[in-house]
């Protein structure tokens, strides 16, 4: 897990402030959202940094009808992402910055017209920022066991959308085309993902 092996560096590197004593200052958690579940490990900089590295991902299926045609829907999220997390006032409240990146993908499969059968892939920029509000207890208080809460958005650009005809065969280049149009401006809203999450934390 990338994000969790930055922190690792981060904590271990020679000269931080904290190398030799991170007593207090490490958690690891597991959460579910609109994300799919994950876990993710937290390191303690202050009262008012903290550094996160989380792996999360779901698979999902649904239907979409665009441009005339029918699609099936394969939703498939494998992310990493790596965040800082400010405590303006030193308590569990926090503003989230960071990234997502990975794969967020949507397989296609349907018919057009013009075309007897269509396959194709959708897929969101493979990095993203993210912001969030929440509120996050894992190095606030003498439990060592925590609670935490997101909300906020994932933000990209418009889903890059490629469809091709199914079985080997013939399709109509321009209806192809109309409909990839047609496909992304369907799937617009996802450019900007939201993203609630809730779940616990252990502290070191």
């Amino acid at each position: 897990m990338r994000a969790v092996a930055i922190l690792a560096a981060v904590a271990l590197a020679p000269g931080a402030s904290h190398a030799l004593d991170l007593t207090g200052r490490v958690a690891v958690g597991a959460q579910a959202g609109s994300t799919g579940p994950g876990v993710e490990s937290l390191l303690k900089l202050n009262d008012r940094l903290v550094l996160r590295g989380a792996i999360e991902g779901f698979r999902a299926g649904g239907r979409v009808h665009s441009g005339g045609a029918a699609y099936d829907v394969d939703a498939r999220w494998l992310t990493d992402s790596g965040m800082v997390d400010f405590h303006p006032a030193g308590t569990a409240w926090l503003v989230s910055v960071g990234a997502y990146y990975g794969r967020r993908d949507f397989k296609l499969r349907g018919a057009s017209p013009g075309v007897v059968a269509v396959h194709g892939r959708a897929r969101l920029a493979p990095v993203a920022p993210f912001a969030a509000l929440g509120w996050d207890n894992t190095f606030h208080g003498a439990r060592r066991i925590g609670f935490k809460v997101r909300v906020g958005v994932i933000a990209s650009g418009s889903p890059d959308v490629d469809l091709r005809a199914s079985g080997g065969g013939s399709a109509d280049d321009a209806e192809l085309a109309r409909q990839e149009r047609a496909l992304r401006r369907e799937l617009r809203p996802a450019r900007l993902w939201p993203v609630a999450q809730a779940g616990l934390t252990y502290r070191f």
